[in-house]
């Protein structure tokens, strides 16, 4: 009988060791399952939040502008030369300039890139008129060269050697569309030409907008078209580009760059960049392309600085929240470290650097501007840098509105100074001394 229940008791603790093997494998594996998809839930939810923090950055930093019927009207007048009739100096201008919108394609990684720019250059006797109006996707390899073209059609192809052609790239803020950018450039074709006078130095202005660019969708997508009371369903490749975050917006910015100058044969001589427009300078690796002159008119040194000067305390958090989502970037400090980096290796004396400031500019005066100590890093390093602080040449203009002028709208209050890479009369405007002293020299 003791046998008996030896037995029985073996065989029942071999069917519960059995399973409580199999419950504890099962449990595991339970758990292992759990973590998984907790983490994929953790992962996606992270994902969604980051991506909807960074929406609101982008669309707060590069939102669509809209612009009242006045300023739209004012800016389609600004190169027309029916509504200057009056002003011969006006007609001058217009007539001296070809302006029209130009498209490039190229290709940056696995993404293709479809960007527009606005281009404003000298008009000389063996150029064509170009048309302003804009060319759709469709019609794109039509107008893909049409850059410069020869008489007598065929492929177009730059006809001016740098010697005698200063290529300027403007990169306008978060405001700026082609719509308005006449307005802005104007200030430069004008005094161009005032200062020019016998010289054969011809200016060519490629205005550059943070917004009006596509990207191509790898498989396409379909839209429905109301044209003539019926819906079509149209396919389209190419759809708005709209960047994850601050370095994808310089890495396709320099990319374009490389493009005009390896493909297009477009060496370009200076860039300016206004307000938001500094965005581009954001991925130090991507600064190896820039160009020797460097114009910074009223841009962004970091978005840290410009949270502390719009909201003192609450701009940290704001940072944090802009450093995770991608949206912080520091124009200010990595162009210190990339032209400090590159001191070591090259001679730094040939860079210029032109920091163009306003006393009251709502945004980026004060704790908003760019440290004291970034014009002395890079004169120590050899370069030749210039920074002043203008005021409005007319007293009609709130303080608000400062940060937005034109450059002919801003005049130097100092003292004659012939010393500097920028001497301006007192009283001269900013745009005719960047004209005369930069593009002309």
């Amino acid at each position: 009988m003791t046998g008996l229940t030896q037995s029985v008791s073996r065989g029942m603790l071999t069917t519960w060791t059995t399973v409580s093997s199999a419950a504890q494998t099962a449990s595991c594996a339970t758990m292992a399952v759990g973590k998984t998809v907790c983490k994929v839930i953790t992962g996606a939810t992270q994902q969604v939040i980051a991506y909807t923090i960074g929406r609101c950055f982008r669309n707060m930093f590069l939102s669509k502008p809209s612009y009242s019927r006045l300023a739209l009207q004012e800016a389609e007048d600004c190169l027309n030369p029916k509504a200057h009739r009056d002003n011969p100096l006006r007609i001058r201008v217009i007539e001296a300039f070809n302006v029209y919108n130009k498209y490039y394609k190229f290709q940056l990684g696995d993404n293709e890139y479809y960007l527009k720019t606005r281009v404003y250059e000298s008009r000389q006797k063996e150029t064509l008129s170009q048309s302003s109006k804009p060319c759709d996707l469709e019609s794109e390899q039509k107008h893909e060269d049409q850059f410069v073209q020869k008489k007598g059609g065929g492929r177009s192809q730059s006809i001016r050697s740098p010697k005698d052609t200063h290529t300027c790239l403007r990169v306008g803020g978060k405001d700026e569309r082609s719509e308005v950018s006449d307005l802005r450039v104007y200030s430069f074709l004008e005094n161009h030409m005032q200062t020019n006078g016998d010289r054969d130095k011809n200016l060519r202005v490629l205005q550059f907008s943070l917004h009006e660019h596509q990207i191509k969708v790898k498989k396409g997508y379909r839209i429905k078209v109301n044209k003539g009371g019926q819906t079509k369903v149209i396919h389209r490749e190419w759809s708005t580009w709209e960047p994850t975050n601050s370095k994808e917006i310089s890495r396709v910015f320099f990319a374009f760059l490389k493009h005009l100058e390896d493909k297009r044969n477009i060496h370009v001589d200076s860039l300016i960049c206004h307000s938001l427009g500094s965005f581009v300078l954001d991925d130090l690796e991507s600064l190896q392309g820039l160009p020797p002159l460097l114009i910074l008119d009223r841009a962004l040194p970091s978005v840290f600085k410009l949270g502390l000067k719009l909201y003192s305390i609450g701009g940290y958090p704001l940072y944090g929240i802009a450093s995770l989502a991608g949206w912080a970037p520091a124009p200010e400090d990595r162009l210190i470290k990339f032209f400090s980096t590159s001191a070591g290796t090259q001679d730094l004396s040939h860079r210029k650097v032109v920091v163009i400031e306003v006393e009251e500019d709502y945004y980026f005066s004060g704790k908003g501007a760019f440290g004291p100590k970034f014009t002395e890093i890079l004169r120590d390093l050899g370069m030749k840098v210039y920074r002043n602080s203008f005021t409005s040449n007319e007293f009609v203009y709130h303080t608000r509105a400062h940060h937005a002028l034109p450059l002919n709208k801003l005049k130097n209050k100092d003292k004659d100074d012939s010393t500097s890479i920028l001497p301006l009369k007192p009283g001269e405007n900013v745009a005719a001394g960047v004209a005369k002293c930069l593009m002309l020299s």
